[in-house]
């Protein structure tokens, strides 16, 4: 009983072959599925499991519970923000830009006068 649950099913041998892969062959994702099929292919029925199965699916694979992931810290995510090419490249701009800027001087050509 130790079978991964979450592996594509098998299907009948009546299948045509356009509903597979040829690497896939006689496998099909369970969602593409008829209800029946997925049931019998899991080995339960609408009603669910009997207790009995369900008891030794548990011990099997253990309890159905997602894991608790860690919270990313806040300076870490901040700095793996100037691990992109993009940002890198904007900032080596922006440096660039502030370098080469030329302040206006006191008597420009552009000034009308008065």
């Amino acid at each position: 009983m130790g079978e991964n649950l979450h592996a594509p099913v098998e299907i009948p041998s009546s299948s045509s072959p356009d509903e597979a892969s040829p690497a896939l062959e006689g496998l099909r994702p369970f969602w593409s599925m008829p209800t029946a099929d997925v049931l019998s292919g899991l080995q339960s029925s609408p009603s669910g499991l009997a207790a009995d199965a369900a008891a030794e699916r548990l011990a099997v694979t253990g309890p159905n519970v997602l894991l608790e992931r860690r919270r990313s810290d806040t300076r870490k995510l901040l700095l793996r923000q100037f691990t992109s090419p993009l940002v890198l490249l904007l900032i080596a701009a922006a440096i660039l830009s502030f370098a080469l800027y030329d302040p206006p001087t006191g008597s420009s050509s552009w000034r009308l006068s008065e």
